[in-house]
């Protein structure tokens, strides 16, 4: 046995005999025994620090923390959330198509416009392939 242990251990070395200890075996178990206690003891001690946030720590969580969202009738009206804005255009633009005619007139005119310039399109596009195809066969 060390001399280290036999001044930790309070059951060490001559206070053994006196302890009622009959061997020195068992002088030796009850030594590990209360080094096992504080072992765990100063691995408990040592998770609980752990687990415990500093001053430190409290601060810069404070300092990156989010407001939590909004419930209830005041989720509805948030408006310096970017998707309540853009719900909020797209709507109003949707309301304002759905019951003005005038835009509903333009924007079908201007769709059938788009519409025949796309055919317009195929059309100079099947004309063009008939084109190639007159030529290589009297090419060939």
């Amino acid at each position: 046995m060390s001399e280290h242990y036999s001044n930790a251990f309070p059951y060490a070395g001559a206070q053994a005999a006196g302890m009622g200890f009959q061997n020195p075996a068992q002088a030796q178990y009850a030594q590990q025994q209360y080094a096992q206690q504080q072992y765990f003891a100063q691995q408990a001690a040592q998770q609980q620090a752990a687990q415990q946030p500093t001053a430190q720590t409290k601060a810069a969580q404070a300092k990156t923390a989010v407001a939590a969202p909004a419930t209830g009738l005041a989720s509805w009206f948030n408006v310096t959330q970017p998707a309540y804005l853009k719900g909020l255009l797209l709507g109003a633009g949707v309301a304002l198509v759905v019951t003005n005619p005038t835009v509903q007139k333009a924007l079908i005119g201007g769709a059938v416009r788009v519409w025949a310039a796309v055919q317009g399109g195929v059309e100079e596009i099947k004309e063009q392939i008939e084109d190639v195809k007159a030529e290589l066969s009297r090419e060939g």
